[in-house]
């Protein structure tokens, strides 16, 4: 029957969400170019008096170092960070590496439920399911993105033990030119990004249910 599903499909669903969600945050840690849109937006190279290229170096730095398990140091130029900031920079490698290594097993899970279990032929059976995290996404990345910077903070107080994530300017002028628009700009990527492959998930249901009513 059109639109039933099991327990088995939705538990699919649900590892199908946390895939997209993991390439999703991929594609947003990895935008370097969204950072060079704000320092140029932002002018950050002339407030700061630190050249773009310097900046963007160290952007990919951070990057690299964040998910590459062998990278144990991150060197910057202009800049030195206190033992706290360090000790945040560890803990946010940590969250990605978790996050990355889910995304490679949940790829292995997906190669497999495609290619034994036809689930890339099953998308029709979702058509509510994505309906409804399509709409929800939608209004919890609305409501997000107008109150980002208190969002933010909770994310940190509930992912992170410690208060290291509490920058002091005066002693880690690194946080200056890592502002809260180019951390709002990436949760925007995030979340467009998301809702692009949801929407491509709903095409693909749509034509199914009409090839399956034809």
């Amino acid at each position: 029957m059109i639109g039933k599903f099991d327990g088995r499909l939705l538990l699919s669903y649900c590892l199908l969400l946390a895939w997209l969600l993991g390439f999703a945050i991929i594609v947003g840690i990895n935008s370097g170019w969204v950072y060079h849109l704000c320092v140029l937006q932002l002018n950050l190279d002339q407030h700061f008096h630190v050249s773009v290229v310097t900046l963007q170096r160290n952007l990919n730095q951070m990057i690299a170092y964040i998910q590459l398990p062998w990278k144990q140091s991150m060197h910057l130029q202009v800049y030195q960070l206190s033992p706290a900031a360090q000790s945040h920079f560890r803990d946010v490698k940590g969250l990605v590496e978790k996050i990355e290594l889910g995304f490679i097993l949940l790829t292995g899970w997906l190669g497999w439920a495609i290619f034994k279990q036809q689930l890339n032929q099953q998308i029709w059976r979702l058509e509510g399911l994505l309906n409804i995290t399509i709409v929800g996404l939608i209004v919890v990345a609305g409501l997000l993105l107008v109150d980002f910077q208190d969002c933010f903070i909770y994310f940190h107080r509930l992912v992170f033990r410690n208060q290291n994530w509490i920058f002091n300017p005066r002693v880690d002028p690194i946080i200056n030119v890592l502002p809260d628009q180019y951390f709002a700009a990436v949760f925007g990527l995030i979340a467009v990004t998301f809702l692009v492959a949801l929407l491509i998930l709903r095409i693909v249901a749509y034509h199914q249910l009409k090839k399956a009513g034809s």
